[in-house]
């Protein structure tokens, strides 16, 4: 097997049997378990179509600006995944191509590693693969790569997608491929700022019962037949005189009122035929104030499925209380690097189911959340660029668009960069996801993606990678 450097290099990749001194995807899986940080390994199987080796770095391989890395396979040889490991953060751009056809055509581009990086190719069989570095800060320490083809998966992949039922009048999309293309993806559907317990403990609409109940009814007309369980989110936070959040008034409320709460909950998820109900307390931070959302989503569990949103950090649910919840929509989002990113796909990947799976839940429990839209840099409060209104020319590949907005402060117009999940990196993360062996992911939230009918929707992005790993799909 040949290295192939563009300009000499000290450090060289060397190659090693199959099963020999790297870690398999039973033990990656088993891993993550115990360890916030990257792990230094390759990932992966050697279920290829040919005798292709796994690589093993002997120290770490230094690329700048415009410099490749070429590993010629001697013959033909299917994989779709490849992992990267960088020492570091310098690597602003890079791209896989592959020897296809006589002609290096480009597979896969995107901008940073960021210590570990999942990249989704499809399938691919081809003799030889390049990594190059398009753009670096400093030269990029290169420490771990793995190309492999992924096992087929199970067929249980969940795909949650918070859904407000006011965007729009549903029965002018009892046609539209665009919003009905969505269920073709989307396991679990959870209705979002359409209903909250009030200060009675009883059930009240953002808007009106008529229109939830409207809406909820041609929704069901357009999933039709495909497998999809509807869930409603309660918020159930109390506000004080200022009309902030008191997590403190919540806690006593909860206490204070948990048999009214739970009769109210009951009837309302009976009356609806719903299949459970998802919580989103943003955020309790203190030992009595998580044993209050213990108590609520204990409570619930004895008649009906509940899921809950948290982010990954300050979790302190207790044993119980985790076997309680059929599923974590985790809040991958709404997150900034040093670099202003925001959602990018190690912190917002691999890195935070890390930090929920240390809190005790089990991997088949945990769907990573992926935004469909972006925030800006300069981390504005008033910048919310979507999918489906801002990054129509963004293709297959780009994370940035320039973005305007009103700073509703000041009232003055600004342009800031703004960082939003493309295609490719949704379906990294949902590679991600499926390889690691977690349950799921998480779409948030269904208007501020592209229509379905778009080759560049989101939702199409996980679903394409859901159909290449499927049992069924050999």
């Amino acid at each position: 097997m040949r290295k192939i450097f563009k300009s000499p290099c000290k450090t060289f990749l060397t190659a090693v049997p199959v099963g020999a001194d790297y870690i398999a995807f039973s033990d990656f899986r088993q891993m993550l378990n115990k360890t916030n940080s990257c792990i230094p390994y390759k990932t992966g199987n050697s279920s290829f179509d040919s005798t292709l080796s796994s690589f093993k770095f002997s120290g770490t391989v230094k690329l700048s600006k415009g410099q490749f890395l070429e590993l010629d396979f001697g013959k033909s040889a299917s994989f779709d995944t490849v992992s990267l490991w960088e020492s570091g953060d310098n690597c602003a751009s890079f791209k896989l191509s592959a020897y296809l056809d006589g002609e290096w055509k480009t597979v896969y581009r995107q901008d940073r590693i960021l210590c570990f990086h999942t990249c989704y190719l499809g399938k691919i069989t081809a003799k030889k693969l390049r990594l190059e570095i398009i753009d670096c800060k400093n030269d990029v320490a290169l420490r771990g790569l793995y190309i492999y083809k992924s096992e087929q998966g199970k067929d249980d992949f969940k795909v949650s997608q918070y859904l407000r039922l006011d965007q729009q009048n549903f029965n002018e999309l009892i046609n539209d491929e665009g919003f009905s293309g969505y269920y073709d993806t989307v396991t679990d559907v959870i209705l979002f700022e359409e209903a909250f317990i009030d200060e009675n403990a009883e059930i009240a609409f953002n808007h009106s019962e008529e229109l939830f109940a409207s809406q909820l009814e041609t929704l069901r007309e357009i999933i039709g037949e495909r497998k999809v369980k509807i869930w409603c989110c309660l918020f159930f936070d109390r506000k004080n005189k200022d009309g902030q959040r008191d997590h403190n008034l919540t806690k006593n409320f909860v206490n204070e009122n948990i048999v009214k709460i739970s009769h109210s909950i009951k009837s309302f998820t009976e009356k609806y035929s719903l299949y459970g109900i998802d919580y989103d307390w943003e955020f309790p931070r203190t030992l009595s104030q998580w044993k209050a959302y213990s108590l609520i989503v204990e409570r619930t569990s004895k008649f009906t499925k509940v899921s809950v949103a948290l982010p990954p950090w300050g979790i302190m649910f207790d044993s119980h209380t985790v076997n309680s919840i059929e599923h974590v929509n985790l809040m991958a989002y709404d997150l900034f690097d040093m670099a202003g990113d925001h959602s990018n796909s190690f912190i917002c990947g691999y890195n935070a189911i890390c930090k929920v799976l240390n809190a005790g839940f089990k991997k088949e429990q945990i769907l990573l959340g992926i935004p469909t839209y972006g925030r800006t840099v300069d981390r504005s409060e008033y910048a919310w660029p979507s999918v489906r209104d801002d990054c129509k020319d963004n293709g297959m590949w780009n994370n940035t668009i320039q973005f305007e907005y009103k700073d509703l402060k000041t009232g003055k117009t600004k342009t800031s960069k703004a960082y939003l999940n493309s295609y490719a990196q949704v379906r990294d993360k949902t590679a991600l996801s499926f390889d690691i062996g977690i349950g799921g992911v998480m779409l948030f939230r269904a208007f501020c993606d592209a229509p379905y009918t778009n080759p560049f929707c989101l939702h199409k992005a996980v679903n394409e990678v859901i159909l290449s790993k499927s049992k069924n799909n050999k």
